[in-house]
């Protein structure tokens, strides 16, 4: 009974000593697999976020998740920011490493040195209504055609 008793704390071990050794790079398949799969996410957004894993592994490093900081975070951001990539661009590639941590934590149950929900996505630049930009446009053509009648 002893030897089963440390057969499973040495099994364990090594599940919680395989957790806390999973980089990036270890699980972004699997992870991307699962967006297609579960959360039914699209091909070309599939495509996107295996992109934005590889810049970031290049860009920030190839990271422990469970000891992934909100440093890393603000070291993404910089770069990202200096290139001049647009908020949608930043926007996608933040979401791509909040959702990588949020799958590692619920699938293994593994705890993170940060939480994935205090990672802010920027918004999306509001972008206004053509229809009414034109419609605005036609309407003062419109007056200046019925004046000269």
């Amino acid at each position: 009974m002893t030897s089963l008793s440390q057969e499973l704390t040495f099994a364990l071990r090594m599940l919680q000593h395989t957790k806390t050794k999973k980089r990036i790079s270890d699980i972004s398949e699997e992870f991307l697999i699962w967006l297609q799969v579960e959360r039914r996410f699209a091909k070309s957004s599939i495509v996107s976020y295996r992109s934005r894993l590889k810049c970031f592994v290049r860009d920030v490093g190839d990271i422990k998740l469970g000891e992934f900081e909100m440093s890393h975070i603000f070291q993404l951001k910089r770069i990202l920011h200096e290139r001049e990539n647009t908020e949608v661009f930043i926007g996608v590639a933040l979401a791509c490493i909040k959702g990588l941590l949020k799958y590692y934590r619920n699938l293994y149950s593994a705890p993170l040195k940060i939480n994935p929900d205090e990672i802010t996505i920027p918004k999306r630049p509001r972008r206004e209504v053509v229809f009414l930009f034109i419609l605005k446009i036609l309407l003062k053509y419109s007056k200046i055609i019925i004046i000269i009648k």
